[in-house]
């Protein structure tokens, strides 16, 4: 996209986000009226849901994410007119505001939004975000209530945001492969991941997950990364729609394009366990592997040699354990020997 063509987009988009925050203060400030009239709620509902739309359309995953947080938490409100506010509540409620409105800012500054400013402004709106979910929770134990029952407001998001995502996808692999468009496209797939978050779809997560790093790995091209993760979203969406999410899986092709980083202190592996989960040797928690396997069978394709993978591989006490433990350590050495 032309420079001043997209310098343009972000101010509409800052302009209707700016309104839309002074819609929130505005209800935030009169917090006991506002709950008491369901209209205003939902007037701030949908302030968040247009800044949360217009974010991720633009890729500021971070102001996407801050405006969802505010979405979810005014839906407890419009769903129970009867909700007690307080001014604790209220009290946090602004601070998040807060937040939101210092990214704005920053995106509106000469300098704009840096990954670095959006993640130290987001991660300190962490716990006031955490504390505001706590409170409310506590105040009528409301915050997980709608997921008790949703399958009729996940058939309908699903049906109408994920393909719409997957549209924006599709022309953004059509385009140059730049920087820009790489994170415009990881911010696509962490809209996408949110939504699994936000239904509690532990695997719909973990492939979208999946495609987010894979996106982030400059390695691949957009025609090696493109055909498989439209493909693996499309068929999980169906999943999700067919009310068989559970069976979305993350398959061996698309790990193999995960760029493979090392958890690091002062540049060597800090944590085996850290590091066997992000190269690939467990998987949500399990051993890859079963009682059949030998120590020196191949590795799995797109894994580092056989047999380091194998579970409880340190507690083996006959010669193959011990044989093991040496190829591991010496392993261990070939790493710290290339800086690792």
């Amino acid at each position: 996209m032309d420079p001043e063509k997209q310098k343009q987009i972000i101010g509409y988009f800052l302009e209707e986000a700016l309104e839309h925050v002074e819609t929130i203060e505005k209800g935030l400030l009169d917090i006991e009226t506002m709950v008491a009239d369901p209209e205003m709620v939902n007037e701030v509902f949908r302030a968040a849901h247009s800044i949360k739309g217009g974010a991720g359309m633009l890729g500021f995953s971070s102001i996407q994410h801050t405006a969802h947080r505010f979405e979810d938490y005014f839906k407890v409100l419009r769903e129970d007119p009867n909700f007690q506010i307080d001014q604790t509540a209220q009290s946090l409620f602004l601070s998040a505001l807060d937040g939101l409105k210092e990214l704005l800012d920053q995106l509106q500054s000469e300098e704009g939004l840096s990954d670095a400013t959006a993640t130290s402004i987001t991660e300190r709106l962490q716990p006031v975000f955490a504390k505001l979910q706590a409170h409310l929770g506590f105040a009528g134990d409301r915050e997980a209530a709608p997921a008790v029952d949703n399958r009729k407001e996940i058939l309908i998001v699903f049906q109408k945001e994920v393909p719409q995502r997957l549209r924006e996808m599709l022309e953004l692999f059509k385009q140059p492969d730049t920087p820009t468009g790489r994170q415009k496209l990881r911010a696509l797939c962490e809209g996408l991941r949110q939504l699994g978050e936000r239904y509690q779809l532990k695997a719909w997560q973990e492939l979208l997950a999946a495609v987010h790093e894979a996106v982030g790995n400059s390695a691949l091209s957009y025609k090696a990364i493109a055909p498989l993760a439209i493909k693996e979203i499309k068929q999980a969406q169906e999943l999700v729609l067919a009310q068989r999410a559970s069976e979305i899986a993350v398959p061996a092709a698309l790990r193999k394009t995960i760029p493979m980083t090392v958890s690091q202190t002062n540049g060597k592996p800090d944590s085996w366990l850290v590091f066997v989960e992000q190269v690939g040797w467990r998987v949500m928690d399990s051993w890859v592997g079963d009682s059949g396997l030998r120590y020196n069978l191949d590795a799995p394709t797109g894994h580092l040699p056989a047999p380091i993978w194998l579970a409880s591989w340190n507690q083996t006490q006959d010669g193959e354990g011990r044989a093991l433990e040496k190829e591991y350590s010496a392993w261990r050495q070939k790493l710290s020997d290339c800086g690792l």
